[in-house]
């Protein structure tokens, strides 16, 4: 009697510690689902955020690219207009189309990098000449940052490939940055030389 009860017990105890670890898993299983759910509902709602987002650049790009436009065209016809223009009204032709297209380069920026994480960029490939686009970003830039930048380069560059707008926004953030944080009566010094010649 005395071993047949013991059994029971041991039985019972087997079947209690059995049922508190099947109770453990639906608890642990519970929790998993709540936050797969969790995590469901917050991939939803950054996916409308950033839907949303991108409908407001949209929406905001599109009204800065209209005024953009028409600075730009009347600029033009002003300077068609103006028969021999002093050197002061060109200096002032010459900055306005420089911040027209600087501004077109950055709002391009941003719409490729709201469009999606930096991750999925879809970069678009061309031909670059590396003088020219330097050249191009020291005169974005203006007076008088332009003035302090001095660019050498070595001979017979070779053609790049790469997107135009990324690397022209990098430039323009990497020379500004230069001429910012280094002394006003510094020249900033740029050397374009294939890699393997330093």
């Amino acid at each position: 009697g005395t071993g047949m009860a013991s059994n029971l017990a041991h039985i019972l105890f087997l079947h209690f510690a059995l049922l508190l670890h099947f109770r453990r898993i639906e608890a642990d299983h519970a929790v998993a689902l709540d936050k797969s759910a969790l995590a469901e509902r917050q991939a939803a709602l950054d996916k409308t955020y950033r839907d949303e987002q991108d409908k407001l650049l949209a929406m905001i790009t599109h009204e800065i690219r209209t005024p953009i436009a028409v600075i730009d065209a009347a600029t033009q016809t002003l300077e068609a207009l103006d028969d021999i223009p002093s050197a002061d009204r060109e200096e002032r032709y010459e900055r306005i189309h420089r911040s027209v297209k600087r501004l077109s380069v950055l709002l391009d920026l941003a719409v490729a990098q709201t469009r999606s994480d930096v991750a999925d960029w879809q970069l678009t490939q061309g031909m670059i000449e590396p003088a020219i686009l330097i050249d191009d970003v020291v005169k974005l830039l203006g007076n008088p940052l332009a003035q302090r930048i001095a660019v050498t380069s070595a001979e017979a560059l070779p053609t790049l490939v790469g997107d135009d707008r990324m690397l022209r926004f990098a430039l323009l953030n990497l020379f500004d940055n230069a001429c910012k944080y280094s002394p006003t009566d510094a020249p900033v010094r740029v050397h374009i030389a294939p890699a393997h010649q330093g």
